[in-house]
């Protein structure tokens, strides 16, 4: 990764595009920046699916990662869980890495203020070089042509991110399709187009010898006790790989849930092993500009929700997650009124999708929010006496609370707005 020095920087700020572990994998990129002589900052991407509090302040664009940080699933019957992030200065402190100041980014706000936001820090902190760090691939992905998605909602707001920022910026990009979300035959169409338009400006070899995977393996060990992460254990069984020559075959699970109750929906994966221990460093503002149907601008997280959702096999971060209307559904505290996104993946099997949407009643029912965004199609799976139903597009909002009419006539307006 880096084999040169990309360009004459002294300070980089450099982030994880998605949630999970990519703010670790930041970390590794970081090391071989330093291998330059290069000083660098990290970052990750706040979950939407989630409110934060640093030092007891709701979350903001960007925020400093410190000691006191919470976490909670926003319903109105708020439940508080745990939150990695906070402990990674820690353990990276304890390998002996040198980083700067760690922040975390959010998407609640919407594009325009996260871009602002992101523009002042770059002046503040004097960073020359802004760098994207994937780990699997998804931020590469083209829209309906690549359907495995799990989790598009930040890589997609970080690839636009990329392009608008007041610094030059790069994407790195290894471990592909180590997060399960890409194809193989979907990868190798987007390097040969990323060859042929000239946005791959450097390959690279990642061995499991460099200095910097040793010192990466040493803090994963750490971080894994807490979050494991497909990815990146995934990516480093390919370097430790005996046999470099042949693909490997997982399986993959992803987990949804709604309160206490769990469902895992498993399928397998290959790795293909001509993309074992290569790392890529990608034109990110040319490759912004060719995937604007996935790199898109938005206001808040309903709108670019709804814009995910037009490819419903889709699994995103927000899926049975709660919104609340506050400040046009940008609030980062429990304001105004309380929406559940009760649209799971169509890849999920319909006996399974139907208990996930009836527990989502229920839920609503015993008060966990007072509305709920359901694809049109599924209301064939919803109980008979869900309340009152309004059209939406290719939506409905559904409640059991009828003196919220008015505002479910107007939120319903809202959402056919967002649909193109």
């Amino acid at each position: 990764m880096f084999k040169s020095k990309p360009g004459d920087y002294k300070k980089a700020f450099v982030f994880g595009t998605g949630g999970g572990n990519d703010i670790t994998s930041a970390v590794l990129a970081a090391m071989y920046l330093q291998r330059h002589g290069i000083q660098t900052d990290i970052g990750g991407m706040l979950s939407p699916a989630a409110m934060h509090t640093f030092n007891e302040m709701p979350e903001q664009a960007v925020n400093r990662i410190e000691k006191d940080i919470k976490r909670r699933i926003p319903s109105k019957k708020s439940v508080a869980i745990s939150f990695f992030d906070s402990r990674l200065p820690g353990f990276v402190a304890d390998e002996g890495i040198e980083i700067g100041n760690f922040y975390e980014l959010s998407i609640r706000f919407g594009t325009a203020t996260l871009t602002d936001a992101v523009n002042r820090l770059i002046e503040e902190n004097s960073y020359d070089l802004v760098v994207g760090v994937d780990m699997g691939g998804d931020i590469l992905a083209r829209g309906k042509k690549d359907p495995t998605l799990l989790s598009p909602a930040l890589d997609f707001t970080s690839l636009y991110l990329l392009r608008r920022v007041n610094a030059d910026a790069l994407l790195v990009e290894f471990g592909l399709g180590t997060d399960g979300e890409l194809r193989p035959g979907g990868i190798d169409e987007i390097i040969a187009e990323l060859c042929d338009k000239r946005l791959i400006l450097e390959g690279s070899d990642i061995k499991k010898s460099d200095p910097e995977v040793v010192k990466f393996r040493r803090l994963f060990d750490k971080v894994k006790k807490i979050r494991a992460g497909h990815a990146t254990a995934m990516t480093l069984q390919t370097l430790d790989t005996k046999t470099p020559k042949k693909d490997i075959t997982t399986i993959y699970r992803f987990l949804s849930r709604i309160g206490k109750r769990k469902w895992e929906t498993f399928f397998p994966i290959i790795l293909p092993h001509k993309y074992f221990g290569k790392a890529f460093t990608i034109d990110s503002r040319e490759l912004a500009k060719q995937r604007r149907r996935t790199a898109f601008a938005y206001d808040n997280p309903l709108e670019q929700y709804v814009r995910l959702k037009e490819v419903p096999n889709w699994k995103t971060e927000l899926d049975l997650g709660y919104i609340w209307s506050g400040d046009n559904w940008t609030t980062p505290t429990e304001k105004g009124s309380c929406m559940m996104l009760l649209a799971p993946s169509k890849a999920i099997h319909t006996d399974t999708r139907q208990q996930i949407l009836e527990e989502g009643c229920r839920r609503m029912v015993k008060g966990s929010c007072d509305l709920a965004l359901v694809l049109k199609e599924d209301l064939r799976h919803l109980p008979q006496n869900i309340g009152l139903v309004y059209n939406a597009g290719n939506f409905c909002l559904i409640t059991y609370r009828k003196d919220i009419a008015g505002f479910m006539k107007e939120t319903a307006a809202e959402v056919q707005t967002y649909q193109r």
